[in-house]
């Protein structure tokens, strides 16, 4: 069984990291850490579909990442190291 605690640690994570970029939306915000996540670890999650436009009949290529296998202990250092990250471009900016 998961621990039932990385819910509260992940989530904690998730609402400091959004603290400091309040002017996003929820999912925007999901949608930005989903890309870094995939952008970091070898596109992982990443997928290639194709849109077909109908009255020309031309596919246009549209790229998602979709994160549904990654797991919580992966993601977690994930989280902490955006948040250390943060944390340097906030104490550098106060220099």
């Amino acid at each position: 069984m998961r621990d039932p605690e990385r819910i509260e640690r992940i989530m904690s994570m998730v609402q400091a990291i959004w603290k400091q970029e309040p002017y996003m939306r929820f999912f925007q915000l999901m949608a930005v850490l989903e890309s870094r996540y995939s952008k970091a670890n070898n596109a992982f999650g990443r997928r290639e579909l194709f849109e077909k436009e109908e009255s020309r009949g031309i596919l246009f290529p549209h790229n998602i990442v979709e994160l549904f296998q990654l797991e919580d202990d992966v993601l977690e250092p994930f989280l902490a190291s955006l948040l250390a990250e943060q944390q340097v471009r906030k104490s550098g900016s106060n220099d």
